[in-house]
């Protein structure tokens, strides 16, 4: 196998050395040896520097997402307990495990998350560029490309508790797995090592995200030029086939290993089941029914629900949930979409659908749920068939019906996705408020292993209550009560010693009178002292500082000595965000001043890369590589193109996390690509051997 590069390239790269003349008494070996000394030295800073400044990056934590962030962290939860991903109901396998092995690991290890997905993402983008060097032997160009990669400023990805955080990192690791395993000259056991550990991290992937399809067309590249790459059908067969099908059984037992778990924990062999047949099936057989005017991003309108419930015993049953007399709730597209409003908008539909199953009592197993599912298929393409029903089946599955006047969109959705991954429309730099109740936001940190969150609006201040509580004929004790956001709470101060009232109050039973409370609470907070009879006093604490005072309590005393209050630090004063806050923007502002130009220049000169390519009939692993990440790019950016027409918005940061991370890269390979393909094929000899640089195809 082959290892393309150029020793004039190299010797050329080498000798550059930071624009330092060589110094005579040093051999060819020691400038070689200082120089990758310097660029570990540079890349180990830039490391440690990206790190610091990401963790004192606050992350949004969303306790009342539950069909998102919540839905993960819940899901990781019942994994580090070792129950699997708890008890069975619409939300349990809507989603994939992948990330939420990710949080159960990093609840294992007890470190905050935003170091796991830092370090993760570092770790994805070093290899993918180690495997760069190997490739092209051009180690300086690859410490550029790391660097540049690591420190681009698309970090809104990092900073909530979603799945693209990982996700840039997991095709990462595909594509150098895949490049590794097709173009590395290793040994035959390191290359099929290669593919399997490949495998894995495909069938994690795939546990991520539903729509993993889009990295199909970079990967089949790939394949089909790694092929190109060989000349005869032994070497395909040995070097490139084999491989790839033990790519294909280390994916496939990701899915198989899923599915047994899920037979195991629910009774069903079944996966991801928004991707299952049975609930495709029906949300096709519901979206090709049509009845009245079409509106644009709703799927399944009141008019064709009404016209299906007529027909489907199955589908009445869900009528109280999806339409009920005051109207569907289902009203979270309507400020997006207004024309929705009063119906069920786009991708809400499905979530509508499940709960309205959920409610009705099917989800007490994937087999049940399933069963009506198809039970529901059915009905409806019964009634189609027979005309009780008008129906046009959808030309994709799963892809609502588009109108005219949403396709009108799509160019111009298309060059947003195209000018957000340029960064040439800004990002925010301040990250959004955490949500949420208060006890859910600490549990939810708590697991996350305390990272530096942003502030919410149901966050609690602490405070200290000290004092003593004395009357003579009084033996009994006090409790307490909380008053906070709505909520009453109850709390029993412990008896703390209190030898100075012995002294001061002359009466050797005032031993145990003092109390010393800690608590919790939203503001405004209430604190009331009563005593066994039930007599009470409020105190207010709203006063961050509050005098001695003295308080009658049927017929005893209750003396507050003083009042404290601790809030929740914020991060506006940490020296440390504030300059995490200019990097951003100053690596905001450069790269959104060089990528808008410099992709539409990489473009251009891939293209011509191709082209001498075919027209000489030679390639390269880089030009593959460059190939398949420039489709990979289009495959994200059309997907989510498409998406945000039809269903929902799919142009947002967090979607486009992958296409960031490719638009940095690809301009780097196809310029490298263009470069090396030139310089190869000028140095080349007559002879029809293919060449380590170069194989003809």
């Amino acid at each position: 196998m082959l290892a393309p590069g150029n020793g004039l390239l190299k010797e050329e790269l080498a000798n550059m050395n930071l624009n330092k003349s060589p110094d005579p008494g040093m051999t060819q070996d020691n400038r070689q040896s200082r120089a990758r000394v310097i660029k570990l030295f540079l890349s180990i800073v830039a490391s440690l520097l990206y790190v610091s400044v990401r963790m004192h990056t606050p992350i949004a934590v969303h306790a009342e997402a539950v069909h998102d962030d919540q839905l993960f962290i819940s899901m990781g939860e019942r994994i580090a307990d070792g129950h699997w991903l708890g008890s069975y109901d619409q939300l349990t396998l809507i989603k994939g495990p992948g990330y939420p092995l990710f949080l159960a690991i990093n609840a294992w290890l007890g470190i905050p998350i935003s170091l796991s997905e830092v370090l993760f993402h570092g770790f994805t983008v070093g290899l993918f560029f180690w495997v760069f060097a190997r490739l092209t032997r051009m180690p300086n160009v690859a410490m550029f490309g790391y660097i540049a990669t690591l420190w681009m400023p698309a970090s809104p990805y990092l900073e909530r508790i979603v799945r693209d955080s990982i996700y840039p990192g997991q095709m990462l690791l595909v594509l150098a797995g895949m490049m590794a395993t097709l173009y590395l000259d290793i040994s035959r056991k390191r290359q099929y090592t290669w593919a399997l550990l490949t495998g894995l991290a495909l069938g994690w992937f795939s546990l991520t995200r539903e729509e993993g399809i889009w990295i199909g067309p970079g990967l089949a590249v790939i394949v089909l030029a790694s092929i190109l790459y060989r000349h005869d059908k032994q070497r395909i067969k040995t070097l490139v086939l084999a491989p790839v099908a033990v790519i294909i059984a280390g994916y496939g037992v990701t899915q198989v290993v899923f599915s047994c778990i899920n037979r195991i924990a629910y009774g069903s062999f079944v996966g991801v089941e928004v991707s299952s047949s049975p609930f495709k099936e029906a949300m096709s057989a519901l979206q090709s029914v049509q009845a009245g005017e079409q509106i644009p991003y709703v799927p399944v309108s009141k008019q064709a629900r009404e016209a299906i419930y007529q027909v489907s015993p199955s589908f009445l049953k869900l009528k109280g949930y999806l339409d009920p007399p005051t109207g569907s709730s289902w009203q979270f597209g309507c400020q997006i979409y207004p024309k929705t409003c009063g119906d069920i908008a786009g991708g809400w539909f499905m979530w509508a659908l499940r709960g309205a199953v959920a409610i009705n009592g099917y989800y007490g197993s994937p087999k049940r749920a399933a069963n009506f599912y198809r039970q529901l298929t059915n009905e409806v393409e019964d009634a189609c068939k027979a005309g009780k029903l008008r129906c046009k089946p959808l030309p994709v599955s799963m892809l609502p019906r588009i109108a005219a006047s949403q396709w009108e969109k799509f160019p111009a959705t298309l060059l947003l996705g195209l000018r957000m991954v340029t960064f040439d429309i800004p990002l925010p730099v301040v990250n959004p408020p955490s949500s949420g109740p208060a006890a859910n936001l600490m549990a939810d940190v708590r697991f996350l292993g305390s990272p530096l969150r942003t502030a919410g609006s149901s966050d609690t201040s602490t405070y200290s209550i000290s004092g003593w509580y004395y009357g003579r004929d009084k033996k009994g004790w006090i409790s307490g009560k909380i008053s906070s956001g709505g909520q009453v709470n109850i709390s029993l101060p412990a008896r703390d010693d209190s030898p100075d009232l012995v002294t001061g109050l002359g009466d050797p039973a005032a031993l145990h009178q003092r109390f010393n409370i800690a608590v919790n609470c939203q503001e405004p907070c209430i604190y009331r002292f009563a005593d066994e009879e039930g007599s009470f006093v409020d105190i207010p604490l709203a006063e961050e500082a509050v005098h001695p005072s003295s308080h009658p309590l049927n017929g005893a005393t209750l003396h507050i000595d003083q009042i404290g209050k601790s809030s929740m630090p914020s991060v506006n004063d940490d020296r440390r965000y504030r300059f995490r806050i200019g990097w951003q923007g100053m690596t905001e502002w450069a790269y959104g001043h060089v990528l808008p130009w410099l992709l539409p220049l990489s473009l251009l000169a891939m293209l011509l890369t191709l082209a001498i390519s075919l027209i000489r009939r030679s390639l390269t692993p880089t030009v593959a590589l460059a190939t398949a990440l420039w489709s990979l790019l289009a495959s994200r950016l059309v997907l989510l193109t498409l998406v945000d027409i039809s269903a929902f918005p799919g142009i947002r940061p967090d979607y486009l996390s992958t296409a960031y991370v490719l638009a940095c890269i690809v301009p780097i390979l196809s310029f490298v690509a263009l470069y090396e393909l030139v310089f190869a094929s000028r140095s080349q000899s007559s002879s029809i051997v293919p060449r380590p640089e170069v194989a003809h195809v």
